[in-house]
C-alpha cells in the first residue's frame, strides 16, 4: 500500500504535466498559433481531480506535519474543480475567451491593436474620437453578453450546489480571503478617495481636449495622463525597456539572465501575461509595450511574476510552488513594479529633480484613480453573482455606478461590461490588484519607509516570501516579514496622507 506522500507525489506529477500542457495551449492561443484543444486538456484535468484516489487523498488528515499544508492545498484544488471542472463551464469559458482573443477592434472603420487602443484613450486630444474608441468592443459585446452571463449563472449555481451562498463566497474561501471583509475595505477606499477624486475632476474639467458640456468616462484616462504631472513618453522608449529592466533588477541583486524567463511581444487582451509553465525551469511573458514610463511599470510588474515563478519552491511539489493565492502573486509583482518608480531609476531618464517629484505626486493620484476603478469593478462583479438581473438591468446598474463613483456620464450608454476578460477567465480576481497595492504598501512601509529597495530587501523578499511557496499561508508570510497583520493603513497613508 502506497504512503500518503507517494500518493501525493503521483498526483502532483500528473497534475504538473496537465498544467504545463494547458499553459502551452494558452500561450500559443494568445500568440495566434495552432494549439492543443483546451477543452480536451481541461476534461483530463477535471477527471484527475475527480478520481476516487484524489478525492480520498483530499479528505485525508496526514500525520506528517510536512504533508498537512500540501494536502490542504489539494483539498482547495479539488473544491475549485467542483465548479471550474464542470464540462459546460470550462467549455463556455474557453469559447468566450477564444471570441475575445480573436476579436479585432476597430475605431472609425480601421483596425487597431489593443495596446494602441489603450494609448488612444490616454493621449488622443480629440474627445469625440476617444468616445468612439470607447465603443470599440460593443460589436463583441453584442455577440458575447448572453454567453458570459450564462457562464456567470452556471458558476453561481454550481457553487450553491456545494452549499455556498454564491460563487464569490466560494472563490474567496479558495483564496483564503474573507468576502465581507474585502467588500468593506473596497467600500472604505472608495469613500476615502471620493473628495480627492472630485477635486481632480473639478480642477481639470475645462482643460483642452476634455468633452465640452460635461465629462464622460472616456475623458478620465486622458485627464489623468495629460493634466496631472507626468513624464514625456519619448524619454522612456520601448526599445530601451528590457535593457533598463534587466539593469534595475541586477542593481538589487537579481540577475534575470540567470533565470528561466523568456519574453514574447504580441498584442494581447491585457498589458501583459506571465505564464509559469514549470517553476524554476520555464517562465514566459507575453506583452506588447509602447513608449512611456507606464509601460516600463507594466513590464517590471510582469517580471515580478516571473521572478516568483522562477524561485518559488515550497516543498518541491508543483501544487505547492504555485499555490499562493492570486492576490499574493499580484502583491509580489507590484513590489517589483515599484522599482520603476524609484527616484534613482527615474533620474536616469529625467535630469530635473523637481520634475521627478511632481511626476511622483501625479503618479500617486493616478494610482488612486486606478484603485477607485478596480474597487468599483470588483463590487460590480460581486453584484452580478449576488443580485443577478436581466442584461438590460445590469447595464443600467453599471451606468449608475459610473455616475456615482466617476462623477461623469458613460461614454457608451448603455455601457458594455461582459467583454472584461476577468469575468470570463479569472472570476472574482479584480480585487486582487487592490489587495496587492495594499500588501505592497504594507511590506515596503515595514522596510524602513523611504526608498527601501536594496539587495538586502530583494533577498528578504525572495527568501521569506517567494521560496517557501504555499508551504506557509500568505497571512503568516506577511506577518513574519512585516511584524504585523496586513491592513489598508499603509496604502491609505500613501494615497491620501495622514
Amino acid at each position: 500500500m502506497k504512503s500518503t506522500k507517494e500518493r501525493f507525489d503521483q498526483f502532483d506529477s500528473r497534475f504538473r504535466e496537465l498544467a504545463i500542457r494547458e499553459s502551452e495551449a494558452l500561450f500559443a492561443m494568445y500568440r495566434g498559433l495552432e494549439h492543443e484543444d483546451l477543452d480536451k486538456i481541461e476534461a483530463e484535468t477535471s477527471a484527475l481531480w475527480r478520481e476516487p484516489e484524489t478525492r480520498k487523498l483530499a479528505k485525508g488528515k496526514p500525520r506528517s506535519s510536512e504533508l498537512r499544508r500540501p494536502v490542504f492545498l489539494l483539498k482547495l484544488g479539488a473544491l475549485r474543480n467542483e465548479v471550474e471542472g464542470i464540462e459546460d463551464i470550462y467549455k463556455a469559458k474557453n469559447l468566450c475567451n477564444r471570441m475575445l482573443v480573436e476579436f479585432k477592434p476597430e475605431v472609425d472603420g480601421r483596425p487597431i491593436s489593443r495596446s494602441d487602443l489603450g494609448e488612444l484613450l490616454k493621449w488622443d486630444k480629440d474627445a469625440a474620437r476617444r468616445r468612439r474608441a470607447s465603443g470599440a468592443f460593443v460589436p463583441l459585446e453584442k455577440e458575447l453578453h448572453e454567453k458570459v452571463l450564462d457562464l456567470i449563472d452556471r458558476r453561481n449555481r454550481a457553487a450553491k450546489d456545494l452549499g455556498f451562498e454564491s460563487f464569490p463566497h466560494l472563490a474567496f474561501e479558495l483564496n483564503e480571503l474573507d468576502l465581507d471583509e474585502v467588500k468593506k475595505q473596497l467600500g472604505d477606499l472608495l469613500e476615502q478617495g471620493a473628495d480627492s477624486f472630485e477635486e481632480v475632476l473639478m480642477e481639470q474639467k475645462d482643460q483642452p481636449g476634455m468633452t465640452p458640456g460635461g465629462l464622460l468616462s472616456s475623458d478620465l484616462s486622458f485627464l489623468h495622463e495629460n493634466f496631472l504631472p507626468n513624464l514625456p513618453r519619448e524619454k522612456f522608449p520601448e526599445e530601451r525597456l528590457l535593457g533598463a529592466l534587466r539593469k534595475e533588477y541586477l542593481a538589487v541583486g537579481i540577475d534575470l539572465e540567470k533565470l528561466p524567463i523568456q519574453t514574447v511581444i504580441r498584442d494581447i487582451p491585457a498589458g501583459g501575461f506571465c505564464f509559469t509553465f514549470d517553476p524554476g525551469k520555464d517562465v514566459r511573458i507575453l506583452a506588447n509595450p509602447r513608449d512611456g514610463q507606464s509601460w516600463y511599470q507594466v513590464l517590471f510588474h510582469e517580471y515580478g511574476h516571473a521572478v516568483q515563478g522562477s524561485v518559488s519552491k515550497g516543498d518541491g511539489h508543483y501544487l505547492v510552488a504555485l499555490g499562493d493565492p492570486g492576490f499574493f502573486w499580484e502583491a509580489i509583482a507590484v513590489l517589483f513594479e515599484k522599482l520603476a518608480m524609484r527616484k534613482k531609476f527615474l533620474a536616469g531618464y529625467v535630469d530635473d529633480e523637481g520634475e521627478i517629484e511632481r511626476f511622483l505626486d501625479g503618479a500617486r493620484k493616478r494610482l488612486a484613480f486606478r484603485i477607485r476603478s478596480l474597487a468599483m469593478d470588483a463590487l460590480f462583479e460581486y453584484m452580478l453573482y449576488l443580485d443577478p438581473a436581466p442584461y438590460e438591468e445590469l447595464q443600467k446598474r453599471r451606468a449608475a455606478m459610473i455616475r456615482e463613483y466617476y462623477l461623469v456620464e458613460p461614454a457608451v450608454d448603455p455601457p458594455p461590461f461582459t467583454t472584461n476578460i476577468f469575468h470570463i477567465t479569472h472570476p472574482c480576481y479584480i480585487q486582487n490588484y487592490v489587495l496587492a497595492e495594499m500588501a505592497a504598501a504594507h511590506l515596503l512601509e515595514a522596510s524602513q519607509g523611504g526608498d527601501p529597495w536594496t539587495p538586502d530587501l530583494a533577498k528578504r523578499i525572495i527568501d521569506e516570501l517567494l521560496v517557501p511557496g504555499a508551504m506557509m499561508t500568505w497571512q503568516e508570510k506577511i506577518r513574519r516579514f512585516s511584524g504585523k497583520d496586513l491592513s489598508p493603513e499603509a496604502l491609505v497613508r500613501q494615497l491620501y496622507g495622514g
